[in-house]
């Protein structure tokens, strides 16, 4: 038993030598200008530096312009359809040149992506001298291989999504409402959550979400406008007239646009409107027992399963319920599921790794999002009495004061 723990151990820590030594290879590659991949980064990267220089961060002539600069094809233009106050975090990578800022964008990702997984696995239970796992789930999620992989902003919803929990959890209402702001740079994509947030605040008569979150709202995009004055119009002129109705995205708004017609739209928001009537249904089912960090991982896994739009990537923000999923196996003490599960979530990565070599579209992920679901509603069922067994009362000294607590750190 004793060898088996110790293979064990070694066994993560060389997984995560070789993760970082893979990281160190990715960061040596982008610090050379000619062997740099200009990837979806490259968005982000040339819009900051357009709003930083008066231009028009969402005009496509404008962006194509320095995107084929570094290196981007002609015939592409990659845009950015995040709202203005995206821009507050961008500009300061386009400062940087190209190569250097989708650097320290890769090595900012890896550390929040280890953080976020670190936090979770403690914050629902996890013992702390098997955090390793967490790391090891974290770097093995797929949508954490695609966002490090394409240099999408995921990351920064993901953090927004940890900060709220961390700060919710400590009743700091105010903190927790400016972590809002970043998961706004994606509102559409965990669109359930404030639904339930709205509800909860008048529920429960708590503005100072609302109040902070409104503040910290308005100085991110203030920031942006003092250099560029027309930077809302400008976003609002694209969105309004160039919006992405022609994307085949990865969700099931799009299956029922190829089952029933491309040119029938309102199919696409078919899902949402349905997952709108579920976190109702919901809302009013565990109102008097609402806890944020029971109810945000269920809550983000059916926004990404039922969202209007979205792509594989997007799917990082579900990492809270992947741990949350790796609490509940490894408490179980099932030796069988456990291996189940394992090869499981490693069939995942490795399949959805393998579409990147084919010559597909986006598309061909459309699988994903359901299959997570199915997975944690499953265990979620599953486990011994939900996941109020399982928060770590470092963190929560009394969700439900007369259960007793499985694990004592």
């Amino acid at each position: 038993m004793i060898n088996r723990y110790w293979k064990q151990y070694h066994l993560s820590w060389i997984l995560l030598a070789v993760s970082i030594g893979v990281l160190t290879w990715q960061i040596i590659h982008f610090a050379d200008p000619k062997k740099v991949c200009v990837d979806d980064f490259v968005e982000y990267w040339a819009a900051g530096r357009l709003n930083i220089s008066g231009g028009n961060p969402y005009n496509p002539g404008e962006l194509k312009t320095l995107q084929t600069q570094v290196g981007l094809p002609e015939e592409y233009v990659i845009m950015m359809w995040n709202p203005p106050w995206t821009l507050t975090f961008l500009m300061p990578f386009s400062l940087l040149s190209y190569p250097a800022s989708r650097t320290l964008w890769l090595l900012l990702t890896f550390c929040i992506v280890m953080f976020s997984a670190d936090w979770a696995w403690l914050h629902y239970g996890g013992p702390k001298k098997h955090r390793w796992l967490a790391w090891l789930l974290a770097f093995t999620f797929a949508p954490t291989l695609f966002v490090m992989h394409t240099g999408q902003i995921g990351a920064f919803i993901l953090i927004g999504v940890i900060g709220f929990l961390y700060f919710a959890n400590r009743r700091q209402w105010c903190l927790a409402g400016s972590c809002l702001i970043l998961i706004a740079i994606k509102p559409h994509y965990p669109y359930l959550f404030w639904i339930a947030l709205i509800m909860w605040m008048i529920d429960k008569s708590n503005w100072m979400v609302a109040i902070c979150g409104t503040i910290t709202g308005v100085i991110a995009s203030t920031i942006p406008l003092i250099i560029n004055p027309d930077v809302i119009n400008q976003y609002l002129y694209t969105t309004l007239n160039q919006p992405p109705l022609y994307w085949k995205t990865p969700t099931l708004g799009a299956v029922f646009r190829l089952l029933f017609g491309v040119d029938t739209y309102w199919l696409q928001f078919l899902p949402s409107v349905l997952g709108a009537l579920w976190i109702f249904f919901y809302w009013f089912r565990h109102r008097c027992k609402w806890n944020w960090s029971e109810q945000v991982p269920i809550i983000l896994i059916i926004s990404a399963l039922t969202a209007s739009y979205g792509w594989e990537y997007d799917q990082i923000v579900l990492l809270p319920a992947l741990i949350q999923i790796g609490v509940w196996v490894f408490q179980s003490a099932q030796r069988m599921l456990a291996i189940i599960a394992i090869i499981i979530h490693f069939l995942i990565t490795s399949f959805a790794v393998a579409i990147t070599f084919l010559p597909v579209s986006s598309f061909s992920y459309v699988w994903m999002a359901p299959t997570f679901a199915a997975i944690y509603l499953c265990l979620r069922a599953w486990s011994n009495d939900g996941i109020a067994s399982c928060i770590n009362p470092h963190f929560k000294k009394s969700i439900r004061p007369n259960q007793p607590q499985k694990i004592k750190l």
